[in-house]
């Protein structure tokens, strides 16, 4: 019925079990005597599966108490049993939630309906895909949704941790989401993306205070690709690098993004910098966007007043046009958020403003194809 074979289970140096034999016919009441500590309580556990002995063999009716393939399917029937009932018992209320939704389905097609025939709204329409609401997502679910969207930081010096090596930083996603079970596959990622961001393999045991500034934005850059992203926040990566550094950086970004198809969502101050990143340009003003277009539409035609501002300031390298061009000075501090102003939140600086900029928030609104702009003005001033 049960035996024991030469059964060993230490405790860091104490020897607990020391090759224990035992033999226990069916039917038999055996009696386990001895002095606390003499490891009764040791081999009880042994034979429930608390504790795992580290030499011999365990058996219930010739089977294995540690390989039980009987016993493994047991449970696993087990598990999947009640995995269906729990299924069934939630039916009624995945139905309701059908209906529900099919209910909300057939509004919101009757409402597009009436608009089939409005051309602006059907180019806007095919633009939609399958959003996500992030504020509504728990946190399990907002983990997994971060093996997609990742983040660049600003500051090389101190968004990387300086008690870790750099195979440690850029491996630590791996080992959060656990996608690799083994050391090796891990190691062979890393060192795959040390090599995808221009660094080499000798570096991997370095700490980052090794590391010149390039070099520790582009173990960042590292990391946030080591789960495959297909979104990535850029929060002024290159502000804190030399112009140099700055040039080799934005070129890999470059580079990247044809590579895997990244999406970037690019933050910066520098404007020209942004030009040459960036397919289209938002500009923001005190948490309003003022002014969004096409890269190449916003340097040559900016509409807004602060984007006409922010462009003069732009240094040209030809010193004849640099000579010819008109600085926009602005009057006036930034306004606190705390206390921002009513209506517009530009016109407490814009030479333009209005009464009705006081009065009222101007409409983000389609001037051109592309070309969004929030001002009461923008016809009368361009």
């Amino acid at each position: 019925m049960l035996e024991l074979k030469n059964v060993t289970k230490t405790f860091g140096t104490f020897k607990a079990l020391d090759g224990l034999n035992l033999t226990v016919p069916k039917g038999a009441v055996y009696g386990l005597v001895g002095p606390n500590g003499a490891g009764k309580s040791t081999a009880i556990r042994c034979l429930l599966g608390v504790y795992r002995p580290e030499a011999g063999e365990i058996t219930v009716e010739g089977q294995p108490v540690y390989e039980n393939p009987e016993a493994k399917i047991r449970k696993a029937e087990k598990s999947a049993a009640a995995a269906a009932a729990k299924a069934e018992s939630i039916q009624p209320s995945i139905a309701k939630l059908k209906e529900a939704l099919a209910a909300q389905n057939q509004k919101i097609n009757e409402l597009k309906a009436k608009h089939t025939s409005n051309a602006q709204f059907m180019e806007y329409e095919a633009m939609l895909d399958d959003g996500v609401d992030l504020s509504r997502l728990k946190y399990a679910e907002m983990r997994i949704l971060r093996k997609d969207i990742q983040i660049i930081f600003q500051d090389p010096y101190s968004s990387l941790n300086p008690r870790m090596t750099v195979s440690d930083i850029i491996g630590e996603p791996l080992d959060v989401h656990k996608l690799y079970s083994s050391k090796a596959e891990r190691q062979e990622k890393i060192l795959e993306l040390m090599a995808r961001v221009g660094l080499n393999s000798e570096h991997a045991n370095r700490y980052a205070h090794e590391f010149s500034g390039g070099q520790r934005q582009r173990i960042g850059i590292a990391r946030s690709l080591a789960m495959g992203p297909e979104f990535v926040v850029c929060d002024e990566p290159v502000s804190a690098l030399d112009v140099s550094i700055q040039a080799q950086v934005i070129n890999m970004f470059d580079e990247l993004q044809e590579e895997m198809g990244l999406t970037y969502l690019f933050i910066a101050h520098d404007l020209l910098v942004v030009r040459h990143i960036s397919d289209r340009i938002a500009v923001m003003y005190l948490g309003k966007m003022v002014e969004m277009a096409d890269a190449n539409e916003i340097y040559d035609h900016p509409l807004h007043p602060y984007t006409k501002c922010l462009m003069s300031a732009v240094p040209l390298p030809d010193p004849i046009k640099a000579r010819e061009n008109k600085r926009i000075v602005l009057s006036g501090d930034i306004p606190s958020p705390l206390n921002a102003p009513s209506g517009c939140p530009f016109r407490t600086r814009c030479p333009y403003a209005t009464e009705q900029c006081a009065a009222e928030m101007p409409a983000f609104k389609e001037v051109s194809k592309g070309h969004f702009v929030a001002c009461h003005r923008v016809d009368e001033i361009n």
